[in-house]
C-alpha cells in the first residue's frame, strides 16, 4: 500500500476551538469552488449532523459531485509515496526530504492508520492542525477500539514529526475512528485505493439510495444520481455494498458507522427482503416478516400478504421460518439446493424476492456460461429475470446490474436475436449511466456506437473482439 497526501485541504483549521464555525465555511467554499454548488448544498440537522441536499432537480445519470481525495492510499508500488504520481519517490519534486525510515514505518499497519500518519508526516502538520479534522467528518467516538492500531499511529506521528502526541491521544483515537468510518474504497485493475473525501463523507446513508459513488483509478470520486432527486431532498448513498439482506443483518453492518438506519426501507415495519409466499395458492404476493420478528414471536396479525391481505397462521409461519433456516444453512456451507433457482423457489415457502433466493440467483447467473449450450442459457436467463423482478418489486438499484444485462445481450446474440440484443445493450447502457454517469466509458457504449452487422453471427464475433 502506497500513500499520498494530495494537497492541503481548505477544510483544515489550525485552531480546534474555532473549528466548527471556520470549517463549515471552508467546506462551503470547497463546494462552491468545485463547480457543483448548483447541484447540492450543505445543510445541518441536530439529529443527524451535516448532510448534502439537492438544490435543483436531478435525473438518473446526472453527475451530482466530483471530488478529489484529501488523502489517499494506493495499493500500487509504482505510485510515488508523496504525490501519487507515476514516478519513483526519489524523483518526486514535492517533498524530496522524506526520510527512508519514515517510509519504512508507514509501509506497515492498516490503511486507516497510514492515512492518519500521512496527514502528519507528508504535510508536516502540527497536532492541533491534524486534530482540526475532527469537526469535518461525522463519526462515533470509540477510543477503546483498535487500541493496537492507535498505538502504532502515535509512534508513527512522533517519529515523523518529532513532537509528542500523548497529550492528544484521545483525539488521535477519535481521528482514527473518523478515518476508519469515512474512508472510501475504490479503484480497480490493480489500482485499488482507500481515500478520504470530505464532501462525500457528508452524504447520508439509505438502504434505498438515490445516488451511487464510483472511484476512478486516479482516485477521483464521482457521485451519480440513480433516481430522480427533487430539490430539498437529501442526497443519499448506500454505505453497504449489498443491501439485499435481512433488516437485522443490515443493522449489524451499519453499527460499524455508529448509527441506526431510519431510511424508508428500514422504517417500513416490514422486513421486505424476508418475503414468504402467500397462503392463497393463486396469489403471487408476498408476506414480509415483521422487521423485529424473532422466530414468529410477534403478533401473527403482522404476517399478512401485501397483495391480497391473507394472513399466515401460526403453523404456516413456523413452516416458513423452518424453510428459511434450512435453506440459509445449506447456502452458507455451499451445499447445492436444487439444479436451478426456479426449482428452489417451487420447493420451499420462500417468495422469489427473499434475499436468500436473490443471492442464489445472483450466484447461478454468475456461474452460468451462455456460450455452453441451452441449459446454461436457460439457467442464466431465469436467474437474471428473477433478480430483475425482485429489484423492481422493492425499488432497489444494483450497481452490478449492467454486467448482468450485458450477459442478456450476449445471450440474445448467441440465439441469433440481433434486435433483442441491441435492446438489452441499451438497457445495460442506461443502467451504466445511472450508476457511473452519462460519460462513462464502457464496451457497451462502444458496441452501441458501432454500425451493428445485420448478421447475428458477425455481431457475436465483433462482441468477442471487444
Amino acid at each position: 500500500m502506497r500513500l499520498a497526501f494530495t494537497k492541503p485541504a481548505v477544510w483544515f483549521s489550525t485552531h480546534p476551538k474555532a473549528c466548527s464555525r471556520r470549517c463549515v465555511s471552508s467546506l462551503e467554499t470547497h463546494l462552491s469552488t468545485s463547480g457543483f454548488g448548483e447541484n447540492v448544498r450543505i445543510k445541518f440537522d441536530p439529529s443527524k449532523g451535516r448532510f448534502l441536499e439537492a438544490v435543483r432537480a436531478l435525473s438518473p445519470g446526472d453527475t451530482v459531485l466530483l471530488e478529489a481525495p484529501a488523502a489517499i492510499a494506493f495499493d500500487d508500488s509504482s505510485r510515488c509515496f508523496v504525490c501519487a504520481g507515476r514516478h519513483p519517490l526519489t524523483r518526486c519534486p514535492s517533498q524530496p526530504q522524506v526520510l527512508a525510515q519514515q517510509l519504512g514505518a508507514l509501509a506497515s499497519g492498516t490503511p486507516e492508520a497510514k492515512l492518519i500518519a500521512q496527514f502528519a508526516v507528508a504535510s508536516r502538520h502540527s497536532p492541533p492542525a491534524v486534530c482540526g479534522l475532527l469537526d469535518e467528518l461525522q463519526a462515533a467516538f470509540e477510543p477503546q477500539r483498535n487500541a493496537a492500531d492507535v498505538a502504532a499511529v502515535l509512534q508513527l506521528l512522533e517519529a515523523g514529526t518529532g513532537s509528542s502526541w500523548r497529550a492528544v491521544q484521545e483525539r488521535v483515537c477519535r481521528l482514527y475512528e473518523i478515518v476508519r468510518t469515512n474512508s472510501i474504497q475504490g479503484g480497480g485493475g490493480g489500482n485499488e485505493s482507500v481515500g478520504v473525501y470530505p464532501l462525500t463523507a457528508m452524504l447520508e446513508h439509505s438502504c434505498r439510495p438515490n445516488c451511487n459513488t464510483t472511484v476512478a483509478q486516479s482516485g477521483e470520486l464521482r457521485v451519480t444520481a440513480m433516481t430522480n432527486v427533487l430539490p430539498g431532498e437529501a442526497v443519499s448513498i448506500s454505505y453497504l455494498r449489498d443491501v439485499y439482506m435481512s433488516s437485522r443483518q443490515r443493522a449489524e453492518l451499519l453499527s460499524h458507522w455508529g448509527f441506526a438506519c431510519r431510511c424508508p426501507l428500514c422504517s417500513a415495519g416490514r422486513d421486505v427482503f424476508r418475503a414468504f409466499k402467500c397462503a392463497s395458492r393463486h396469489c403471487t404476493g408476498a408476506v414480509c416478516a415483521p422487521a423485529a420478528a424473532e422466530l414468529g414471536a410477534d403478533a401473527l396479525g403482522a404476517w399478512q400478504c401485501d397483495s391480497c391481505g391473507s394472513p399466515l397462521d401460526a403453523a404456516a409461519v413456523r413452516a416458513a421460518l423452518a424453510d428459511e433456516a434450512r435453506i440459509d444453512e445449506a447456502l452458507s456451507v455451499g451445499e447445492p439446493t436444487t439444479s436451478d433457482v426456479a426449482q428452489l423457489v417451487s420447493s420451499c415457502r420462500l417468495h422469489e424476492s427473499h434475499h436468500l433466493i436473490f443471492h442464489e440467483a445472483f450466484r447461478q447467473a454468475g456461474s452460468a456460461n451462455v456460450m455452453q449450450g441451452a441449459e446454461q442459457q436457460r439457467r442464466f436467463e431465469q436467474a437474471v429475470e428473477l433478480m430483475m423482478r425482485s429489484l423492481q418489486r422493492n425499488s432497489v438499484g444494483l450497481p452490478t446490474m449492467p454486467s448482468l444485462l450485458d450477459g442478456i445481450a450476449l445471450l440474445r446474440l448467441v440465439r441469433g436475436e440481433l434486435g433483442a440484443a441491441v435492446g438489452a445493450l441499451r438497457q445495460a447502457m442506461a443502467a451504466i449511466e445511472a450508476t457511473m454517469g452519462r460519460d462513462a466509458v464502457s464496451d457497451t457504449r462502444r458496441l452501441l456506437s458501432m454500425s451493428p452487422p445485420s448478421d447475428p453471427a458477425a455481431a457475436l464475433r465483433l462482441w468477442q473482439k471487444m
